[in-house]
């Protein structure tokens, strides 16, 4: 069965919806722009994917298969913005770029690679990347120039109608036995793609928005809703690009969006702790799960493993936990052109994730993923940023005792460490350590979880020291002299043990502070007379 599933990724800049009625006000509307969601999808959580759907094989025979791009501008269409707009400007019907999105010849052993070297940055060449040299996209980029079109209203139904008019022509135009990849009387892959609608924000759907089918003539392949994808506002090269590969990622079968890894992956977008915007590569759990990439399994202590930037290597390792089914995923990842540029990647550096139950939860260097408020909305979305990878701001390790740790709330005791974690050139090489005994550093045993400093008469210090003997949601909360909060030093679940919490990366000045240690069981407050490295 053929799904339909609009969705609306959240690109990193012009997804306001604007009508034309308020194009005049754009300056204004651009200083406080928010980032807002259309037709989303709802899920209560992430889960395993089911990939018997998928409108796109991962692996089809031969590599192959065919589709095309369709471009076209409503009539009414005047908007223009500056450098948003300059590569598709309203005076044409079709994009500047228009010819370097796909590739429109088939794979070949013998000349895919110099199609790639004409077209590196294409849909065709991403997709051959991020496939492990599995899925070969290629077909025609068609420009609509039949009558001109205008929407009555802005609402779905005038979408529907004009788009449904125009896939009209196309069957009109075009010989659709060609989009019809496996012969069941379908076409299976139209990029329907539009200059700019008005109140419609930069989003896409994973269908083509229209309502029922389409066909030249009997006993041709018939055009359906789930014939494609539509996307509209699209003027640049880049960000066209990027919401088209979202929206086949749904059709290669990842329906849900999956954001237990921020902007690391390709499909996260609406639903529970989203970023501001989805990611522009793959996972390797998305590829992962597509078949396109199998883990490097190590299974029993490991010294000197060298890891390269995924998106050209296609490698990463899984750390599979004992007893259970879930496992760690461990990816280097470093800026890619031209699929992958500064400042696209939230963040470089060693991106440590577990899955568990079929969805991946990062687990970031710092303790909390790095998160920004949305200036019309104030809604808070998950980003991440460099301090959420390790080997950077020397972070090198993580082990059952460190915070964050490799005990979570799905995985306990898993005895996994991961020690020495640095950069060789752009690779980075690290440890893995299975049944880590290493212990944090022995403090005097009380007889019952606290948090005091151990330093006696109350001496200048760096430190925190608590002791839990139940395992839980630990929240450790730093304040100043006026009972302000200045720091959230730990939220996070711990295993019951001694621990210790260095202050002195804070930027803060020497005093006295509280702190109030939350458990399960109960809250503790202490003081600290801090020392502080100004």
């Amino acid at each position: 069965m053929r799904s339909r599933v609009p969705c609306s990724i959240l690109l990193l800049c012009f997804s306001q919806q604007i009508g034309w009625s308020q194009q005049k006000a754009l300056p204004a509307l651009f200083s406080s722009l928010d980032f807002k969601i259309v037709a989303p999808i709802s899920s209560s959580r992430e889960s395993a994917q089911n990939y018997s759907s998928s409108r796109i094989p991962p692996k089809p025979p031969g590599k192959n298969f065919r589709l095309v791009a369709l471009y076209f501008k409503l009539a009414d269409d005047q908007f223009e913005y500056g450098k948003l707009t300059a590569e598709w400007p309203h005076t044409k019907a079709e994009p500047d770029w228009k010819g370097r999105f796909l590739i429109n010849t088939p794979y070949h052993s013998m000349s895919y690679k110099n199609e790639l070297a004409k077209n590196p940055g294409s849909v065709t060449a991403y997709f051959y990347q991020m496939s492990g040299g599995h899925l070969w996209l290629y077909g025609d980029e068609i420009t609509y120039n039949g009558p001109p079109l205008t929407e009555t209203s802005g609402d779905y139904q005038s979408w529907a109608n004009v788009n449904a008019k125009i896939l009209q022509w196309f069957a009109g135009e075009y010989d659709l036995a060609k989009l019809d990849n496996d012969k069941n009387g379908e076409v299976d892959l139209i990029l329907l793609i539009c200059r700019a609608r008005s109140k419609f924000g930069y989003g896409g759907e994973a269908n083509l928005s229209f309502a029922g089918k389409i066909s030249a003539s009997p006993g041709q392949p018939q055009i359906t809703t789930t014939s494609g994808a539509y996307q509209t506002d699209c003027y640049l090269f880049f960000d066209t690009r990027h919401i088209v590969t979202h929206e086949i990622g749904h059709l290669l079968g990842i329906w849900a969006h999956v954001n237990g890894l921020h902007r690391w992956n390709l499909m996260s977008g609406v639903g529970d702790k989203q970023p501001h915007g989805s990611g522009v590569t793959m996972s390797a759990f998305e590829r992962n799960q597509l078949g396109w990439l199998h883990y490097e399994v190590i299974d029993k202590t490991t010294r000197n493993i060298s890891l390269g930037n995924l998106t050209p290597t296609n490698r990463a390792i899984k750390i599979p936990a004992k007893g259970t089914a879930d496992y760690f995923v461990l990816e280097n990842r470093q800026y890619s052109e031209p699929f992958e540029p500064r400042p696209r990647l939230p963040g470089t550096g060693l991106l440590l994730y577990y899955v568990h139950d079929g969805a991946p939860t990062l687990i970031p260097a710092d303790g909390k993923v790095s998160r920004v408020i949305g200036r019309r909305s104030r809604n808070v979305f998950y980003n991440g940023d460099d301090s959420d990878l390790f080997g950077n701001f020397g972070v090198t390790e993580i082990t059952p005792y460190t915070t964050p740790s490799t005990s979570t709330p799905a995985l306990k005791n898993t005895g996994i460490a991961v020690k020495n974690i640095r950069y060789a050139g752009k690779n980075i090489v690290f440890d893995v350590y299975h049944d880590d005994v290493e212990r944090a550093a022995p403090v005097k045993p009380l007889s019952k979880w606290n948090a005091r400093s151990f330093s006696k008469s109350f001496q200048p210090d760096q430190k925190i020291y608590y002791q839990l003997q139940k395992s839980g949601v630990v929240k450790l909360v730093l304040y100043n002299a006026k009972g302000q909060a200045v720091a959230t030093l730990v939220d996070d679940y711990q295993e019951s043990w001694d621990y210790e919490v260095d202050l002195g990366g804070l930027d803060l000045p020497s005093g006295i502070y509280s702190y109030v240690l939350e458990t399960g069981t109960g809250k503790q407050v202490g003081k600290i007379n801090f020392v502080s490295n100004r």
